[in-house]
């Protein structure tokens, strides 16, 4: 039973570092857009939620 848990422990630890590799890829990748973004150099595509949102009188 302890090596189940041990087992079960290692896998939730791998698990986490992988998702929190992955979001912090993501991340990394995804700045340089967002900074252009919010500067103001990128066009808002089509499905960005700045189109989406309609303006109420």
């Amino acid at each position: 039973m302890k090596t189940f848990n041990n087992l079960s422990y290692l896998y939730l630890c791998l698990t986490n570092i992988l998702v929190n590799v992955s979001r912090l890829l993501t991340n990394a990748l995804n700045a340089p857009y967002a900074l252009a973004d919010e500067a103001g150099l990128v066009e808002p595509s089509n499905n960005s939620v700045r189109k989406k949102t309609r303006k109420v009188d």
